[in-house]
């Protein structure tokens, strides 16, 4: 029995390795019997099962009571081998419970998961590095099969309970991972062009889209950001806005209309331009394959982002987006724009989210967002505010002068900057920090919004041509602005791409937004356009303006005296008038300590008299 009991025990302790199947099986020493998964636990049981009977095939003339108890000893032995296997399937059945469907980019559940089972990598639009695994990666120790199973099944059991706390809220409830700036992009938004495949000829064309991702990724904000997964707006979303007919039309590859209304609205809506190609007007192409894909994606990535951000999930964020959108009126598609994004995220934030009460929309585009107004014209708890070029109406849309104040409900809720004097001289950071100073925060300020969606248009910024802009805005004041607004609503500011057409201009334009959004310092103006007093063109668009809200808004009456002065003459004005309300607040408290010790010293005498 002592010779059977070393045999047992030698034989006991060789098991095959099968964690690297690149290489041949080896043995490891082990002191007890197990294996990495539960498929290779039969095999193994089988090979230990042949090892123990060996040596007692080989004693056959051992007495009869031996025998029985080896058959009693094999018994007992895979009895504890069905209780492993079966601990070890309900391990893995919890595993499986535990780990969510892994995202595309990920081969390993390794990598660690986000709350919603989806990686926090952010997706670049490059190819991902290879993601090491037990048969890919040499440099992986083995797994140490030599552990007791309590051992074991307690480091499983810690393993499954750490997982598990990743996956749940905690107590507060806020998400578990950090809360930061969400990106919203889609490489499908790039196919929409013109069928005569000359972008030269068109200035919105997908280069716009694919050099500004470009430089998001080459200055590594796009790792710092969360990366929403884009999907296409619903044709109950677009109808939010749009009419159905159009949004069936400009919507869809294969329009659901019938055909007389087909054709009637295929007629009305559609010219052949002169390069050869579609268009719903001269400018806005059409192409059948591709825009309504694109035109959809753009509007539910402004819509997912706006609300991820108003429940929290975004501290704020920026959607890489085209076509733009605020042209685009209820039933007609102009101006490069098909479907109102910023419009059809503003009407679903206050349908799907009744605490969302007050929307503030910024449109800081060159050319007025006359879809977005039309939208909101007559509500009062969404403020459409534009900061745009209109000489008179003399510039594109023509829409947007400053007696445009709403009408019904919403009369006081839509404000029009519009700048006047076509480009003599053509405007700059000077004149756009007056108007934020003077009118835009001050508004903004009062209405005391819930979330703020910005048309974030960059085609005021230097580099484009008379008939685009023609204006000087920098990119750094445009993240100044982002800043300003970022004060607001406890930062919930969702940017969208609107116009913008030179390439080095919107590229760094969008790059000091997402780093004002990111929380980065800011990019210094320049001290000229600091020292610069507003041209008098812009002095007289913003005292005019003034004139015209401060029966809705009184509040913008308290700094109209700084319209004409520069930002740093401003900053000397309030340094002086805080000082001076400072000083007469000292005075004020020293009047009133006189007359308290005063009281003091004659509460005896008023004592004595009454006694």
């Amino acid at each position: 029995e002592a010779q059977l009991k070393e045999e047992d025990d030698d034989s006991a302790a060789e098991v095959m390795d099968l964690t690297d199947k690149k290489k041949p099986p080896k043995t490891v020493l082990t002191s007890t019997i197990a294996t990495s998964t539960s498929q290779n636990l039969p095999e193994a049981s089988a090979a230990a099962a042949a090892a123990y009977r060996a040596p007692h095939n080989a004693s056959s003339n051992s007495a009869s009571a031996t025998k029985s108890g080896i058959k009693l000893r094999d018994q007992e032995y895979l009895q504890q081998q069905r209780e492993q296997l079966l601990l070890l399937q309900q391990e893995e059945e919890l595993a499986k419970s535990l780990m969510r469907p892994l995202s595309r980019t990920l081969s390993s559940p390794l990598v660690p998961l986000g709350p919603h089972g989806l990686s926090q990598i952010p997706d670049t639009g490059q190819q991902p590095a290879p993601i090491a695994t037990s048969s890919s990666a040499d440099h992986i120790p083995p797994v140490n099969l030599s552990l007791p199973h309590r051992q074991h099944r307690q480091l499983m059991s810690t393993l499954y309970a750490s997982q598990l706390r990743n996956h749940q809220p905690s107590a507060s409830g806020s998400p578990p991972h950090k809360v930061t700036t969400g990106l919203a992009y889609d490489p499908l938004m790039l196919k929409h062009s013109c069928i005569c495949g000359d972008n030269a000829q068109h200035p919105e064309h997908s280069g716009r889209l694919q050099s500004v991702w470009a430089r998001l990724n080459e200055t590594d904000l796009v790792k710092r950001c969360d990366r929403l997964r884009a999907r296409k707006a619903t044709q109950e979303e677009l109808q939010t806005v749009h009419t159905e007919a159009h949004a069936m039309l400009f919507g869809s590859n294969q329009c659901q209309l019938s055909r007389p209304k087909l054709e009637n609205t295929l007629s009305a809506s559609f010219v052949r331009l002169s390069c050869g190609g579609l268009g719903v007007d001269l400018d806005t192409t059409w192409n059948e394959h591709h825009t309504a894909t694109a035109a959809r994606m753009a509007a539910g990535c402004v819509i997912d982002l706006a609300l991820k951000t108003a429940k929290g999930d975004l501290r704020n964020g920026f959607a890489v987006v085209r076509p733009p959108g605020h042209h685009a009126e209820a039933n007609l598609a102009m101006g490069f724009c098909f479907f109102n994004s910023i419009a059809i995220a503003a009407k679903l934030l206050r349908q799907r989210m009744p605490e969302v009460r007050r929307i503030l929309i910024v449109d800081w585009d060159v050319h007025h967002g006359n879809g977005t107004q039309q939208a909101f014209y007559q509500s009062p708890d969404i403020l459409y505010l534009s900061i745009h070029r209109h000489d008179d109406g003399n510039f594109f849309p023509g829409t947007g002068g400053p007696t445009e104040c709403g009408s019904g409900a919403g009369l006081g809720f839509n404000v029009n900057i519009s700048w006047s004097g076509a480009l003599n001289p053509p405007l700059g950071d000077a004149e756009y920090i007056a108007a934020f100073r003077t009118v835009v925060m001050p508004i903004a300020r009062s209405f005391n919004p819930d979330i703020v969606l910005v048309s974030s248009g960059f085609d005021a910024a230097t580099g484009h041509p008379a008939p685009l802009g023609g204006y000087h805005v920098s990119p750094a004041c445009f993240g100044f602005m982002t800043r300003e607004l970022l004060q607001l609503a406890n930062g919930k500011v969702v940017l969208a791409l609107e116009g913008g057409y030179d390439l080095a201009a919107i590229c760094d334009s969008a790059q000091e937004c997402v780093r004002a959004l990111l929380g980065d310092p800011a990019a210094p103006i320049a001290k000229a356009e600091l020292e610069r007093p507003p041209c008098q063109n812009a002095i007289n668009t913003l005292q005019k303006t003034i004139a015209i809200q401060q029966t809705h808004w009184p509040c913008v009456r308290m700094l109209e005296h700084t319209v004409g002065l520069s930002a740093l003459e401003t900053l000397k004005v309030e340094h002086d008038e805080s000082e001076t309300i400072n000083a007469m607040a000292g005075l004020s408290m020293q009047s009133m300590h006189r007359t308290l010790s005063r009281d003091d010293s004659e509460e005896p005498m008023d004592q004595d008299e009454t006694k």
